[in-house]
């Protein structure tokens, strides 16, 4: 068994759909929500609310690439709200980080690096 498998099967690690979340607390919890810029305000919203005690929330996602959002016909990205909805409170602006990067911090390839610095100085 491999430490993935045993933290599973220990119940340690879980995943979890975000439509399955509804009226559960989350404590004593590292909460990993990854491809936010995918999801929809309510959506990060619901998450976001199930944090308990002793939990910390990490969203993961580039809301200026929101793929699943368009190909759906909406337009704005729900992490884009969410960081706007905590950067304009002084009580959760201690809170929360915001770690934006840019196309330098790039390594998965040389290739999608010169990519995406191109889409970002692209202008239609």
């Amino acid at each position: 068994l491999d430490l993935y498998e045993k933290l599973k099967q220990d119940g340690i690690l879980e995943f979890q759909p975000t439509s399955f979340n509804q009226g559960i607390t989350l404590h004593n919890s590292l909460i990993i929500v990854d491809e936010a810029q995918n999801m929809n305000y309510g959506e990060l919203y619901n998450i976001t609310t199930r944090v308990g005690e002793n939990s910390r929330i990490y969203f993961a996602g580039d809301y200026k690439k929101q793929n699943m959002l368009v190909k759906n016909n909406k337009d704005t990205s729900g992490l884009a709200q969410l960081i706007n909805v905590i950067k304009s409170s002084d009580e959760l602006k201690g809170g929360f980080k915001v770690h934006e990067l840019s196309p330098d911090d790039i390594v998965r390839s040389p290739f999608v690096k010169a990519f995406v610095t191109a889409d970002y100085e692209y202008k239609d």
